[in-house]
């Protein structure tokens, strides 16, 4: 970012510097890649619960009488079906097919909706959306007037559940509601990205370090560890979710990254959808994971090869803490994705052993309709970048 950018700061900025946060840029943002350690953190969310402050993701608000039709010009998911108090995973486009982000739709009314964007793309996003939107739909960047919280893990359900106003088993997978948590108005949703049970919390910037605080309180008896984006980042990729200019961007299209679940062929006319079609039948590439046969830790861009021949690169790739194995994402040539299929990652000049495994790398321990569906494929998450 330019010098002459400041960056932008959480409302819960002083509170993570008192905490021992290590901070980092990222977005635009300054905000905390870990507390304790990403290993310890990432564990934490697998085993008990941990709370996250991603109050850098954009959020924006689109009302009037033309907001769903102009959603539905503009998104690629099918919104109609969606009845007030569902979230819905879905894709900006260009004309070209290519993924500009991925985002949640709120629907909060029959002509009301609450969007979740990509911190890197918040601006662009909005701005996107104002593009393409009738006179008559309104549109509202909330993002530096709104932080985001996720609580994420198995123990998430009984912290929350202290604080909220109505029962938690009113709330189910990809549902949210307005609610009072400790008093506090806030939009509260049962979405993550760490594949876990959990909870995504909307609140005025004002109001952000009272319930932050009420939020710890009620996790102290449940093993709750404050969490950074580093943590995030492994927790997502064990699950195999896309984040933005890693597996996602301008340059890649949905099928491209096995993301068709987000996209609605049966809605005729969407930004991108005959492109999005062509590049199907056309690309020669698709999303896989990997897992190494020994210790070796992927990373991004790392050359996927069979035998002396550079098939793919690696989007995404750690030392996975739940399986102690090395895990990656990666592109490669289509005749190279079939499951079992032996490859090689060259890292540091060495060509190390790696096969094409199913994707999630991991299942969550507790069973919820999150995981269930994410057994089932590698289904997207929240977005995050």
């Amino acid at each position: 970012m330019s010098q002459d950018v400041p960056l932008l700061h959480s409302p819960l900025d002083a509170f993570h510097r008192e905490h021992g946060a290590r901070m980092i840029e990222f977005a635009g943002w300054e905000m905390p890649l870990q507390f304790s350690g990403i290993v310890t953190e990432h564990l934490a969310v697998r085993r008990a619960a941990g709370l996250f402050d991603i109050s850098h993701m954009g959020q924006i608000r689109v009302s009037g009488k033309t907001a769903l039709q102009d959603l539905q010009r503009i998104v690629t998911k099918d919104l109609a079906p969606a009845k007030p108090g569902r979230a819905v995973y879905s894709l900006l486009c260009n004309e070209e097919g290519g993924i500009l982000d991925d985002i949640i739709v709120y629907r909060m009314a029959e002509n009301e909706f609450f969007i979740i964007v990509n911190a890197v793309n918040a601006t662009k996003d909005f701005e996107w959306l104002k593009e393409n939107s009738s006179k008559t739909t309104e549109l509202e960047n909330l993002s530096t007037s709104r932080a985001l919280f996720a609580m994420q893990g198995p123990n998430s359900s009984a912290i929350v559940g202290q604080l909220t106003s109505q029962p938690l088993s009113d709330l189910r997978y990809f549902r949210f509601r307005s609610d009072m948590l400790r008093g506090f108005p806030v939009i509260l949703a049962r979405t993550g990205y760490t594949g876990e049970d959990g909870f995504e919390i909307s609140v005025e910037s004002d109001d952000a370090v009272d319930l932050w605080n009420c939020l710890l309180e009620a996790g102290k008896p449940f093993e709750l560890k404050l969490l950074g984006l580093g943590a995030r980042d492994t927790l997502r990729l064990e699950m195999a979710y896309s984040l933005y200019g890693m597996e996602i961007s301008e340059s890649v299209s949905p099928f491209e990254a096995g993301l068709q679940k987000a996209v609605s062929l049966k809605k005729t006319d969407f930004i991108g959808r005959d492109a999005i079609i062509r590049r199907g039948k056309e690309s020669r590439r698709t999303l896989i994971g990997l897992e190494l046969l020994n210790r070796s830790i992927p990373r991004p861009h790392f050359r996927v090869k069979s035998g002396a021949g550079v098939v793919g690169k690696v989007t995404s790739g750690t030392m996975s803490p739940s399986l102690g194995r090395g895990i990656a994402l990666a592109f490669v040539e289509k005749k190279f994705s079939e499951i079992g299929t032996v490859l090689d990652v060259e890292i540091r000049g060495v060509n190390r052993c790696a096969i094409v495994v199913r994707t999630p790398f991991w299942t969550p321990r507790v069973y919820t309709r999150s995981s269930a569906a994410a057994k089932r494929s590698a289904s997207p998450g929240s977005p995050e970048s």
